[in-house]
């Protein structure tokens, strides 16, 4: 079976309408219609936080299936994703941070359906990769859009080799190199969540602190909010740089180009990890010089060279990080040969053309993969006190009746991003993930 006969459904949130997922799903998606695929979005629904219609009014798809569990139960989730599953008899189940959508599909698969359990794995944290390994026996394949992930995927999540695939995330490219104009003031966007764990936005006040004592003159066009919007707001104004700060808060995707990228001589990235980041990949596209951090998930990518397409400084290396401004700002040879290299990079390798062809070969190979065989036992917890006596499909009934209304536990007690915690810190698992970074790649 190839495009054309397959049916493909992806699982994924409906509570988040930005960032890079929505923005991967929404050039995937159509890309692979047109490749030939049937392709479904089902977005799962929740009493609260995951509402679908919100999310489809930012992100519009003709093709969608709404997932409601209105109890927000472990028993009521997989209830759900399997009627869907039976209604819709999709060949590859592709989970999209939905881990109930693998258990779902692998019960599926159990009585005869055919059909795959794919993760597609978004993430540098440890948990997405204990999730892998406990649910090893219902996971047909994992799909990472990152080399390090797929390295952690077959050491950590103990998924043999020949079920990890890899494709990263792909942009929107032009034709031609965007001609560009330097500012009057030297302007350096950002665009992301404002948090400070990953993004690391603290980092850019420090940044901006060197660039003052330098006495250059410059300003940060900062797009994007975030749970440190307030704190990073008010140290702006406590350090007395509001003069260098302009704030365009959120941004639709088709924003950025004309709003970001297009009016910034460069852009920064100062994370941690990433598994792209789409916005470097925009950037690149845009014509605009990247600086950015070393991050964990650059490594064995193998995309980002110093000095030929983009800039790069160590992680918290605020020092450096001034420098590498400094030095786009003021060798002009140095940033014309950036951006041509940048632009031939995403041409080459990251446009959202070629990301799609990717996933059609992959989609094809997961087809044509011998899916899991057994039993799965999925031992669900109960749900609340009914459950132990009249069972799980009768209490959710009986919640359903009388509109019970669960507690709020925000996006994730909905629906889980995961099913697994983390045995360590996130600096020790950057750390232990870091050190994998800087080894061979592991897929070709």
């Amino acid at each position: 079976m190839m495009a054309g006969n397959a049916k493909i459904l992806f699982v994924a949130p409906s509570a988040y309408t930005l960032g890079g997922l929505s923005t991967w799903l929404d050039y995937l998606l159509p890309g692979l219609n047109a490749e030939g695929w049937d392709v479904t979005l089902g977005l799962v629904a929740g009493p609260r936080h995951h509402q679908p219609d919100r999310y489809l009014h930012v992100h519009p798809f003709k093709k969608t299936v709404s997932i409601d569990c209105p109890d927000s139960t472990p028993a009521g989730r997989i209830r759900s994703l399997r009627r869907t599953i039976q209604h819709l008899a999709p060949n590859v189940v592709l989970s999209v941070n939905i881990p109930d959508a693998i258990r779902a599909a692998a019960m599926e698969r159990c009585r005869g359906r055919d059909t795959r359990a794919v993760m597609t794995c978004h993430g540098i944290q440890e948990d997405l990769f204990a999730d892998m390994k406990r649910l090893r026996d219902e996971l047909d394949a994992v799909v990472c859009t990152n080399r390090l992930a797929c390295r952690l995927a077959t050491e950590l999540g103990e998924v043999p080799e020949d079920r990890v695939f890899h494709c990263a995330y792909g942009t929107h490219v032009p034709p031609l190199l965007p001609q560009r104009s330097p500012n009057p003031v030297f302007t350096i966007g950002y665009s992301g969540r404002l948090e400070q764990p990953q993004k690391r936005i603290h980092d850019l006040i420090e940044i901006a602190i060197r660039l003052r004592r330098a006495g250059r003159v410059f300003r940060f066009l900062v797009a994007g909010t975030g749970p440190e919007q307030e704190m990073f707001l008010s140290r702006v104004e406590q350090c007395d740089l509001s003069a260098h700060f302009e704030f365009l808060g959120f941004l639709q995707p088709t924003e950025l180009n004309d709003k970001l990228y297009l009016v910034c001589d460069a852009l920064i990235v100062t994370s941690s990890w990433e598994t792209g980041p789409i916005v470097i990949w925009e950037s690149m596209a845009a014509g605009t010089p990247v600086i950015s951090s070393r991050y964990t998930g650059s490594g064995l990518e193998g995309l980002l060279h110093h000095k030929q397409n983009c800039m790069l400084f160590d992680v918290a290396n605020v020092d450096a990080a001034a420098e590498q401004i400094i030095a786009i700002e003021d060798q002009l040879r140095l940033r014309d040969q950036i951006r041509q290299n940048a632009f031939q990079t995403v041409t080459e390798k990251l446009s959202c053309e070629v990301s799609v062809a990717n996933w059609s070969r992959i989609l094809n190979a997961l087809i044509q993969m011998t899916p899991k065989i057994g039993e799965i036992h999925c031992q669900l917890p109960p749900s609340g006190r009914l459950d132990p006596i009249v069972g799980h499909r009768i209490a959710g009934f009986v919640r359903k009746m009388v509109r019970h209304q669960p507690p709020d536990n925000g996006p994730g007690g909905e629906w889980p991003h995961t099913l697994s915690g983390s045995k360590t810190s996130h600096e020790a698992f950057l750390v232990l993930a870091g050190e994998r970074d800087h080894g061979e790649s592991p897929r070709k």
